[in-house]
This record gives C-alpha cells, sequence and structure tokens, in this order.
C-alpha cells in the first residue's frame, strides 16, 4: 500500500521517514525534498503540409513545410523532416522560417514524414504529415 502526504511549504529539507512492515520489523530511511519548477510549454497553432508537381510520369517534385501565423512561426527554431529510408540522408534540417521551414524533394512515392519542431524555448513538438500528390 502506498500512501501520501502532501502539505505547503517552502525551502528544502530532509524528511525522515519510519517505515514499519506488517510483520513488525521497521526501516527508517530519509529523502532530502528539493522542488523543481516546471516551464510551462510554449503552446504552437501550427500544421504540416505539402505541394507537388509531376516533372515527368510518376516523378514528382514536392515541397514540405509549417504553416501558421508569422508570429507561431517565430517560436520555431528548426524543423527536422525523417524521409523514407531510400532516400540519401534521410534526416534533413530547415532553419529558414521566412518560406515555412521548407524542405523539398523529388520522388515516385508518398510516405509519412515524422516532424520534429524545435521551438526556441528548447522544447520539440513531434508531428507527422503523409504526403499527398495531385
Amino acid at each position: 500500500m502506498t500512501r501520501q502526504l502532501s502539505s505547503n511549504g517552502w525551502g528544502t529539507f530532509t524528511v525522515k521517514v519510519k517505515i514499519q512492515y506488517k510483520d513488525g520489523h521497521i526501516e527508517n530511511t530519509e529523502h532530502q525534498l528539493a522542488f523543481t519548477q516546471q516551464s510551462a510549454q510554449t503552446q504552437l497553432n501550427v500544421t504540416v503540409e505539402n505541394w507537388s508537381r509531376e516533372i515527368e510520369s510518376g516523378w514528382w517534385e514536392w515541397g514540405i513545410y509549417i504553416k501558421g501565423a508569422p508570429a507561431e512561426l517565430k517560436k520555431i527554431r528548426c524543423v527536422e523532416y525523417t524521409l523514407h529510408p531510400s532516400f540519401p540522408n534521410p534526416v534533413r534540417l530547415g532553419c529558414t522560417p521566412d518560406k515555412g521551414f521548407l524542405l523539398t524533394a523529388r520522388g515516385w512515392g508518398t510516405f509519412t514524414v515524422p516532424v520534429k519542431v524545435m521551438l526556441k524555448d528548447g522544447t520539440v513538438r513531434e508531428l507527422s504529415h503523409t504526403l499527398e500528390f495531385h
């Protein structure tokens, strides 16, 4: 059985714990209480989209990018796109905000692209996008 104790206060200190088991034996232990502040995650209202154009029968030039209001895009440092493993160097980084962190490539088939959006505050948002050719 787990028992919790909650309280309010300030400062850090050592908590002395006495554990009494059903069989009668007692264990004494200590725990250094420490407080950590967790920063609130930056809200991010963006989507991942793509464009495409057929360059020859069955072959496409395409681009994948982040779409959002300018204020939202300003929160982003870089975007990491992981392409299909058949691409050379499939992990690609886009750090140009004025084009929505655009990445362009050529290929013949669609696949789902894992997308890591790295924010300026150090947090990362994981998204994905399935390419559409039309």
